[in-house]
């Protein structure tokens, strides 16, 4: 089932590499540039560390972690379909937006340089499906803003809650850090209040 499912996209793909071969010798340039570099954050991991300390975890415990990063993921393909849609280009299928969210943010957050080598990824895939370089512009403008916008509303949220854990990080009095918090909770709001206005 799973390979029946992945088959169209394997095939667009092959047939995106016919067409592109500069595009493809990019792609697989990003890919062992990625390889390299994951071998190089993990080489100095003893596996055997690794193992016991796994085994001193319940097993329960383990099973949250793997749901909490599974729903990680999830949220990340999220992003990419919400901005899909946002810019109007609901044509893309989710199997190709799942399968370009989850590998341009992984690529991306390993190599570095996030904004461009996610760009990358996704120009690679999505210019399948007739996205143009303005379009992955107006993408990566939309997820980076829900991303900013949630980490404010998250974070805003912590520090108006308990401002003493930020003051052991800044140093700055419990007023003025729970001021920073209600502030960035504020700016939500009239952001949202903008926007519930008329479509922007």
């Amino acid at each position: 089932m799973a390979l029946a499912a992945t088959l169209p996209l394997m095939r667009t793909i092959a047939r995106g590499a016919g067409r592109n071969r500069i595009s493809f010798a990019i792609s697989l340039a990003v890919l062992l540039v990625a390889a390299v570099t994951l071998y190089h954050l993990l080489r100095g991991i003893e596996i055997d560390r690794v193992v016991a300390a796994l085994r001193a975890q319940s097993g329960l415990h383990i099973l949250i972690a793997a749901v909490l990063v599974a729903a990680g993921y999830a949220n990340l393909i999220c992003y990419d379909l919400f901005a899909l849609h946002t810019i109007g280009k609901r044509h893309v299928p989710l199997r190709v937006v799942a399968f370009t969210s989850f590998t341009s943010y992984t690529i991306g957050h390993s190599l570095g340089a996030a904004t461009l080598t996610c760009g990358l990824v996704r120009f690679r895939v999505y210019s399948f499906w007739n996205l143009t370089v303005v379009d992955i512009a107006k993408i990566a403008f939309v997820t980076g803003m829900t991303f900013w916008l949630g980490n404010i509303f998250v974070l805003g949220g912590a520090v108006a809650y308990a401002p003493g854990a930020l003051g052991a990080i800044d140093h700055l009095p419990q007023w003025l850090n729970r001021a920073i918090g209600l502030t960035g909770l504020l700016a939500i709001g009239c952001y949202l209040l903008w926007l519930a206005q008329r479509p922007r």
